[in-house]
């Protein structure tokens, strides 16, 4: 509760006689003020000096009135007394000192007044003063006053100490203050002073010199006040030390520009979403990947528009799980751009919750990861090609091992024939590897299959024709064949005796196919064999479905003509040649009829490997069963699988660049039981629909293939 010289900040009145200690009269208000009863103040003549006044101005007060009294006059004086309940108050006494008739003190009156509450005032100020200027200080906080009419520019002792000027070092004058802008800053400053004389508003950053060369950023506000007829006359203000905060600002823009170039060069998009209010923000990279122009408006389902509509739902489940665990959000996606562009993206993002753990917002990032799932896809077609290719060759091994067998009765001479049968393979696959499985061109097919016969093999044979590639199969497949050819020269033919010869020409027929001759001269008497071996079977049977070749055992010489179809040959680079007529070579795919016997099956067969068709032909003959081609191509097979009464098909998954899965859907609809033969694994290329058919794996015994038809016939 305040007390009553607080609360009412009275005053009373007095009298007393010049050098008497002591009042002698009081006004009744003296006794709420100081706390003590009247007759107390004006009974005891020591009590006012002696026990009012408080003991540390007790000094100052008694030498005030004596000084007064002795020169007659008056006086005024502020001083602390203690009241009655030991509370310190404020008090202003005024006297009047009233002298007789020769000047000599006689009586004092005055008034005396509680000024505790304007003293607390004053005391306060002060203290804010004093506070406002360490702040300003601390803060680098500086004020000035500019009067406008006569250029009397007033700064306080803190923006001195800005521009670094001692107390009073500053001129005063607005020409002094511009002259220490900085000279890039200054034209920019000047402006916005004018500015400020017409909007009555200051508003500037700017640069100044220090005398020691430091440069300090500034930022300055002020107030134009007027005169009744509105001008401008004194502009009212400060300037605040923003050095720290520039230089923070620059260090963030040097981190921002280094992190979105960092972004740029990853190609990471940053993505924030807020699902309760689906406030979105993405950088300039979001905005790339996704397709987008910058600033699209792009909310939640804008997003799921985009993502590819087999993994939008996977993609809606994770977000929504992790909004609701806090969990981090991690999806690989495909996305389509407005443009219909596909592409895989990687998402990730982290959640910020609630106090409940609802995810309040999530921030993330994308990146394009197209490039990496498609050489991810490429790795693995390229092991599936790596072990089609291998379990191919190794088929292809079996078969020639298979077929040089039935043929052959002297072990050291089935080694040596199969020695050179692989090695002439394995040259062709080098031939073929060379130009990335493009094919391979027929003159180095020739020059390698001569190159074991030395300089002899090249003068003892003459070759001739264009420039031309075969594709893979149609070069294997011919190497296979020359091989053959060469080899009964060297051992039975026109190489066996000197002066023998062999010419080889080729040449463009006129549907694009390669028509090549094999003729040998300067032999011995040639005959047709009683048994044709494996080489014959070769010669003849082994561009089944890519080309056909007779051999014929002419007085002169054995005689070869082959023809390899104009879907065969990867690229033609000589002039075509077509003047000749057609060779005799008819095709060797065999339509043999329905065999009417019982177990027997009329059996479709599909393969582009010409040793492995050969071999597979074969063992269909040795366990009993008819067989309708080989066929290598698409289109053969489509062709054969109109053929009426087939029984079962045995069907290569991949013949060249083509796939035999139209074959498939024709034999189905047809009803024809048919399995399907890969070095792959099925379930791995074979489409859904198809998975439950046989398959027959590379490389194959003639037993499984026994027991596969078994079960094609069972149905």
């Amino acid at each position: 509760m305040d007390s009553p010289s607080l609360k009412d900040g009275g005053h009373f009145y007095y009298e007393a006689t010049a050098g008497r200690p002591g009042m002698g009269y009081v006004s009744p208000s003296a006794a709420p003020m100081l706390g003590y009863p009247i007759e107390h103040l004006t009974g005891d003549p020591e009590v006012w000096i002696g026990t009012i006044v408080h003991p540390d101005d007790r000094a100052a007060v008694a030498e005030e009135v004596s000084a007064s009294l002795r020169a007659g006059r008056d006086f005024q004086i502020e001083y602390r007394a203690c009241r009655a309940d030991g509370e310190v108050v404020w008090l202003r006494e005024v006297a009047h000192v009233i002298g007789d008739d020769h000047g000599a003190p006689v009586s004092i009156r005055g008034l005396v007044t509680d000024i505790t509450r304007s003293r607390s005032s004053e005391a306060a100020l002060r203290g804010a003063l004093a506070r406002l200027r360490l702040a300003q200080e601390v803060a680098g906080i500086g004020t000035f006053e500019w009067g406008i009419q006569n250029d009397v520019n007033v700064w306080s002792p803190e923006i001195e100490r800005l521009y670094g000027l001692p107390p009073g070092g500053f001129e005063g004058t607005y020409q002094a203050w511009a002259a220490r802008v900085h000279p890039d800053d200054l034209a920019e400053a000047e402006r916005l002073v004018r500015r400020a004389l017409e909007t009555g508003s200051f508003e500037a950053e700017f640069r100044i010199i220090r005398p020691d060369g430091g440069v300090l950023w500034l930022a300055g506000r002020g107030l134009v006040q007027r005169d009744r007829q509105g001008r401008p006359v004194r502009m009212i203000g400060a300037n605040i030390d923003i050095t720290e905060r520039k230089r923070r600002e620059k260090a963030l823009r040097v981190s921002e520009e280094r992190l979105r170039l960092a972004q740029s060069a990853a190609k990471i998009g940053i993505w924030d979403w807020n699902p309760r209010s689906n406030e979105t923000a993405f950088n300039a990279e979001y905005y790339a990947i996704m397709g987008l122009e910058p600033g699209t408006p792009h909310g939640y389902q804008d997003f799921l528009a985009l993502v590819h509509p087999e993994d939008r739902e996977r993609v809606d489940r994770a977000m929504q799980a992790s909004l609701s665990s806090g969990a981090r959000y991690s999806v690989e996606h495909r996305i389509r751009r407005p443009d219909g562009a596909e592409r895989w993206v990687a998402a990730e993002g982290d959640v910020a919750t609630s106090k409940e753990g609802v995810g309040r917002h999530i921030l993330g990032t994308v990146r394009d990861i197209t490039n990496r799932k498609h050489a991810e896809e490429r790795q693995v077609m390229l092991v599936r090609e790596v072990d089609h290719r291998a379990k191919n060759i190794l088929a292809a091994v079996q078969a020639m091992i298979s077929l040089s067998a039935r043929s052959q009765t002297d072990l050291e001479g089935f080694i040596r024939t199969i020695q050179s049968r692989i090695q002439a393979m394995a040259h062709v696959h080098e031939l073929i590897s060379e130009a990335r499985w493009h094919g391979a061109d027929l003159r180095r097919i020739m020059e390698d299959e001569l190159e074991p016969y030395g300089s002899g093999g090249q003068q003892m044979a003459t070759i001739a024709g264009p420039d031309l590639t075969l594709k893979p199969a149609a070069a294997i497949g011919l190497a296979m064949l020359l091989h053959e050819l060469i080899t009964n020269a060297a051992k039975h033919g026109a190489w066996s005796v000197p002066g023998g010869r062999v010419e080889i020409d080729w040449r463009r027929g006129e549907a694009g196919e390669v028509l090549l001759e094999w003729r040998e001269t300067g032999g011995p008497p040639v005959a047709a064999p009683a048994r044709g071996g494996f080489g014959s079977q070769l010669i003849e049977r082994g561009l089944t479905g890519s080309g056909a070749a007779e051999l014929r055992f002419e007085p002169e010489g054995v005689r070869c003509s082959v023809r390899l179809d104009a879907d065969q040959v990867a690229r033609w680079t000589g002039p075509p040649e077509h003047d000749r007529a057609p060779s005799s070579a008819g095709r060797a795919t065999e339509q043999p009829a329905r065999s009417e016997e019982p177990g027997r099956l009329k059996v479709l067969l599909v393969e582009d490997n010409a040793l492995v068709a050969l071999d597979l032909k074969c063992t269909l003959d040795a366990i009993g069963h008819a067989t309708v081609g080989p066929a290598a191509t698409l289109q053969q097979a489509l062709t054969l699988a109109e053929e009426d009464g087939l029984d079962a098909a045995i069907l290569d998954v991949n013949l060249g660049d083509d796939t035999v899965f139209d074959v498939a859907e024709r034999l189905a609809a047809r009803k024809i039981p048919f399995a399907f033969a890969t070095g792959y694994n099925a379930s791995e290329v074979l489409p859904e629909r198809h998975r439950a058919r046989p398959t027959l794996r590379k490389p194959y015994t003639e037993a499984e293939v026994e027991k596969l038809l078994d079960r094609l016939a069972r149905g």
